[in-house]
């Protein structure tokens, strides 16, 4: 499993580093200053093939190495297009990103049917390439504005009408519910029927598909839509079986039927779920081979849930190279989202694009606030709307202007070990939620953990044991968290810390699982290992108890002298990144609004690195008129003390040494 995901995420980061370039019935000494606020500024039981190396991530692939700044904007155009290419209305508005300093647009179209009405769900060839053919004089301008195209394609949804039009039959194309009738759905369009990833006529017609939108000019495509959001785990149609067949035999020595629940707790159901990883991975990839024929560099997204059970998996399977989020399942504002882009980082993407499916997502405003802010704060980009046009043209604005205060790498002191499987398979069968297929609070082990960081004022990684350089990097960390997980893969897991332990690493272990599996390495007598039994109130973010103990088992290490926050823990998160060994950027974050204390001050200590001395310490908000905040600043000791007076939810410190 190990080697398997390494050279699967080794692929991933493979084509990340390409820079975009193409054209039956339906169902120090002391010192001390003042900042002065005026002057701030095919088969599905075949694995891709083994590579060597895992190569460097780039700064972005969509961007050609610029900051990027993303926009999903489903509004549809304004901007008249010339007769030469059909004319009509264009189908977005490419100088209205520009003039927002956003240079990713993500946009949605609908191909037209004869008598004018839009296809429902996915649009046959011949239809998609009158529209494209059109959408060609959209992507020349917005080439030359600087604005990369994300085009849209639904990835499951179809008619039977429109398959006709194809050349298919629903039999040929559609997932079978246990029940034995198709899958169907109401959920997005006015009526759907939902194919199977695994169906060879629908794999050969999203891959015509994919070329069309290739020979057109786009370089990454955004697939809509969750196959098995849409039809669930187990279809049972005829190629579902035959593939199932084929790689329970393969992997458990037998043929084994579909089962009818997601049971972690066996081999099977550990076996079918990657089976079912493995066959939209399969999918994916073989839809973009006829578009990387014409474009080397075209790339495939999928709009879901970073929170999601399967994105961990989908990205260390080599899915998609794009990776995008919503927002479900997180009260925006309240709860934290970075964990999200944590993960994201930590699986080894230099940028999340995160986008909103409700007004509620960001309204009130300071849901949008602080939202923005933990993307920022870390690796996201999180779309620009004009619902909250002046808050998103203040960070935007500010952005755009300061992206080297956004081009850095985390150098948080400690981590939160996780791993796709351990996360995943630790939930047990009753709380595993086959609807949403998205973690809460409660089954999110990990999240638990981050989250019992963030409280105690620390800044945190997420360290993938899934990569095959997980051992090597946990020198960054003397402070390490294990969840309390119930399934270990000790192939994965032993190496990592037993690294760990060599490195003199605090290791914080949490709950009885892990306790267990902790005592079955019988780890030297030196290992500095604290077990803690458990959080309280982990149903729900904000109702989470850090304890006694793990507070205690904090202090003292590199990771809290780095960023120590010393008030509002409860609802006040911070981030430490840089872009270089002399340039340093802590990032505060305050979420809840309506909570907190009455004084909206904040102090925040930093401990410099050996040898390094303050030449300049700059604060900024975002938010503010001129991005100015009220602050003084000192350093005693080595140790750098920040105070901040006010600040409108989000707090940039900028720290230059020599």
């Amino acid at each position: 499993m190990k080697h398997t995901l390494f050279v699967l995420l080794c692929l991933l980061l493979g084509a990340l580093g390409i820079l975009a370039a193409c054209s039956n019935t339906p169902e120090g000494g002391d010192e001390s200053h003042s900042t002065d606020p005026s002057t701030s500024e095919p088969d599905s039981t075949t694995l891709p093939p083994e590579t060597e190396e895992p190569p460097t991530p780039p700064a972005d692939s969509l961007t050609n190495g610029a900051l990027p700044l993303y926009w999903l904007n489903w509004g549809g155009g304004s901007l008249p297009r010339p007769s030469a290419y059909g004319g009509g209305t264009c189908a977005w508005n490419w100088l209205a990103a520009k003039n927002a300093h956003a240079n990713i647009l993500c946009v949605h179209y609908l191909a037209d049917m004869e008598d004018g009405s839009k296809v429902v769900g996915t649009p046959n060839p011949a239809r998609l390439k009158l529209l494209a053919d059109k959408m060609a004089y959209e992507l020349k301008e917005s080439k030359t504005a600087g604005v990369t195209i994300v085009g849209y394609e639904d990835a499951v949804q179809f008619t039977e009408a429109i398959a006709a039009d194809a050349g298919y039959t629903v039999d040929q194309l559609a997932a079978v519910l246990p029940s034995g009738n198709y899958a169907y759905t109401t959920a997005w369009n006015s009526g759907s029927y939902i194919a199977c990833v695994n169906s060879p006529e629908w794999t050969a017609w999203q891959t015509e598909n994919m070329a069309i939108m290739a020979e057109a000019g786009f370089t990454c495509i955004q697939y809509d839509f969750h196959p098995y959001a849409a039809a669930g785990y187990f279809c049972r149609c005829k190629n579902c079986q035959a593939s199932w067949a084929a790689y329970s035999k393969a992997k458990l020595g037998s043929e084994q039927p579909i089962p009818k629940l997601m049971d972690f707790s066996t081999e099977l159901g550990r076996t079918f779920y990657h089976w079912k990883i493995q066959s939209l991975a399969n999918f994916f990839q073989a839809t973009a081979t006829k578009a990387r024929e014409i474009c080397p560099e075209f790339k495939i997204s999928m709009n879901q849930n970073a929170n999601g059970y399967g994105y961990s998996f989908e990205t260390l399977y080599g899915a998609w190279e794009v990776p995008s989020t919503e927002f479900h399942g997180v009260t925006n504002g309240v709860d934290s989202t970075l964990h999200m882009f944590a993960l994201s980082e930590g699986l080894g993407f230099s940028r999340l694009y995160g986008i909103y499916n409700s007004s509620n997502q960001i309204r009130p405003n300071f849901r949008y606030k602080v939202n923005l802010a933990e993307g920022f704060a870390t690796i996201g980009s999180v779309t620009y709307t004009t619902d909250e046009k002046k808050i998103a043209d203040s960070m935007f604005g500010y952005a755009a202007a300061n992206p080297e205060v956004f081009d850095t790498k985390s150098v948080a002191g400690a981590a939160v070990l996780y791993s796709a499987e351990s996360n995943l398979f630790s939930v047990s069968l009753p709380n595993f939620d086959t609807t949403s297929q998205l973690y809460s609070m409660k089954t999110d082990r990990a999240r638990q953990a981050a989250t019992a960081l963030m409280k105690s004022g620390i800044s945190y990684d997420y360290l993938v044991l899934d990569r095959e350089d997980a051992a090597e990097r946990i020198a960054q960390y003397d402070l390490l968290v294990i969840p309390s997980y119930t399934y270990f893969d000790n192939a994965l897991w032993e190496p990592v810390i037993r690294a760990a332990v060599a490195n003199g690493s605090r290791i914080l272990c949490v709950g009885s699982g892990s306790k267990n599996y902790l005592n079955s390495l019988k780890l030297p007598e030196s290992a500095d290992v604290i077990f803690i039994a458990g959080f309280e109130g982990v149903h729900d973010e904000e109702a989470l108890k850090v304890g006694d103990i793990f507070l205690s088992a904090i202090r003292d290490t590199k990771a809290e002298g780095l960023v120590k926050l010393t008030n509002d823990l409860e609802y006040t998160a911070a981030t430490i990144r840089r872009s270089d060994e002399n340039h340093t950027y802590i990032h505060l974050i305050r979420r809840f609004e309506e909570k907190g204390s009455s004084i909206w001050s904040q102090t925040v200590r930093h401990t410099l690195p050996e040898g390094k001395r303050v030449t300049e310490v700059k604060i900024e908000c975002p938010y503010a008129e001129g991005y100015a905040v009220d602050a003084t600043w000192s350093v005693k000791d080595g140790v750098l003390e920040v105070v901040i007076n006010d600040y409108d939810t989000y707090a940039i410190i900028r720290i230059v040494t020599e």
